[in-house]
């Protein structure tokens, strides 16, 4: 097989995966019964594209699969029940399934982020059904065994069968919050692929790219949502800055990241989502939500020319609105910093110890803690609150930049 024809797969399995398993689990009703018979097909396909190369190959995989599961179907059923199947089989894909690919697609995330599947277990799901990555590949991004990743699977599988959970779309009533998670859904997978960046910045990079194309999809199924385009543009002006934040799994800080690494394509293209998010909730007369705020502060981070040049005002304020929506403790942190480039040292440390009292004292406490010291010029003090924050994280890339600052700092 050569290396041209290999990408045709490869590629034609990254796109026609996921909607050739939600077409499968509208026939079939079943989604592990749907997996199969897609992976048959792409079986089949290795065999018979080197000979000629079907001009629509998602079409080709699906009728491929509708065929080998009504052969299936003739072979175990009686005569009687193998025609009851069948046509109903051929009355669900009598309508020509490439004007219904979004709808039947969009139901199986929904499917997927039933909230009667832990919220892991939905970005496991997400990552196999829509995604197409190997339990393999799931594990590695997990930090887990792939035998632990089958046996995830098959249980969400056998409470989605046993809680006899609908493979059609949701009820108008229920569309909000299944929206809310299957977005949460994606976003997770862009958070582990971040955290894949200790290890291996090639496997966070396929694990971002998988984020991206499913928060495109989701966009594309409903284009008129603020939140779809803001969680992709957050997820776009994340990726763009990856290049500069981690160097041999070490943190680089923002303010010495080298910008000129920074993707400005993609800071263009997650700046377009920001706008797009915007335009939906002016002409709706509503306010942002949870991702396309996160996305302004990351938009305001992506054209800043340097970092003395930040909106620290503007970003204070987008969490000040994000805490209104949601209570997080790092929301609040995160609004500390802000304001401590805002605010004079005593104040911000008043506003600090009152999180800490609230939350505990944690590493990225202390370390915002000896951060303000340090800029305030308590090198004594912020050395001491650096070490602090040392011995409670786990992330050996954020220890060593904690590190790094110590040393700056002992040599004044």
């Amino acid at each position: 097989m050569n290396t041209d024809f290999k990408d045709i797969i490869a590629q034609s399995y990254v796109e026609d995966w996921g909607p050739s398993v939600a077409y499968m689990v509208k026939l079939t009703s079943d989604v592990s019964t749907a997996e199969e018979y897609v992976q048959i097909a792409f079986e089949v396909a290795l065999k018979k594209w080197p000979e000629e190369i079907p001009q629509n190959k998602g079409a080709w995989i699906r009728q491929v699969a509708k065929n080998r599961f009504i052969d299936n179907v003739r072979g175990i059923k009686t005569r009687a029940e193998a025609e009851d199947a069948i046509q109903k089989v051929e009355e669900i894909s009598r309508q020509p399934h490439e004007d219904s690919v979004l709808d039947d697609e969009l139901s199986l995330m929904f499917l997927c982020c039933h909230p009667a599947i832990s919220p892991t277990d939905q970005v496991i799901l997400v990552l196999r059904l829509i995604g197409g990555l190997t339990p393999f590949e799931i594990g590695k991004a997990f930090d887990q065994h792939e035998d632990a990743i089958r046996s995830r699977l098959l249980r969400a599988k056998r409470k989605m069968k046993a809680a006899k959970i609908s493979t059609t779309m949701p009820r108008n009533e229920d569309l909000s919050s299944r929206i809310r998670q299957v977005l949460a859904a994606i976003y997770l997978v862009y958070n582990e692929a971040y955290r894949a960046a200790r290890n291996s910045v090639q496997e966070r990079k396929d694990l971002a790219l998988e984020a991206i194309r499913l928060a495109a999809r989701f966009c594309r199924y409903m284009p008129n949502l603020a939140e779809a385009h803001g969680l992709m543009a957050l997820i776009l002006l994340g990726e763009a800055r990856r290049p500069a934040r981690f160097i041999k799994g070490a943190l680089i800080p923002l303010e010495m990241q080298d910008r000129d690494l920074w993707d400005r394509d993609l800071i263009k293209a997650g700046l377009a989502h920001v706008q797009n998010a915007q335009k939906i909730n002016l002409s709706n007369n509503a306010d942002p939500g949870i991702y396309l705020l996160q996305a302004r502060i990351a938009a305001n981070h992506s054209t800043s020319a340097k970092f003395s040049a930040t909106n620290w005002q503007d970003i204070a304020n987008c969490y000040a609105q994000l805490l209104a929506l949601h209570n997080s403790p790092l929301f609040a942190l995160n609004h500390i910093v802000a304001q401590s480039f805002i605010d004079d040292a005593p104040k911000s440390l008043k506003a600090l110890d009152a999180w800490e009292v609230e939350h505990n004292k944690t590493a990225q406490s202390h370390a915002l803690r000896a951060d303000i010291l340090r800029r305030a010029g308590e090198v004594k003090a912020a050395i001491s609150y650096y070490e602090k924050a040392i011995t409670l994280e786990t992330d050996d890339g954020v220890k060593c930049f904690w590190q790094s600052r110590i040393d700056e700092l002992s040599r004044v």
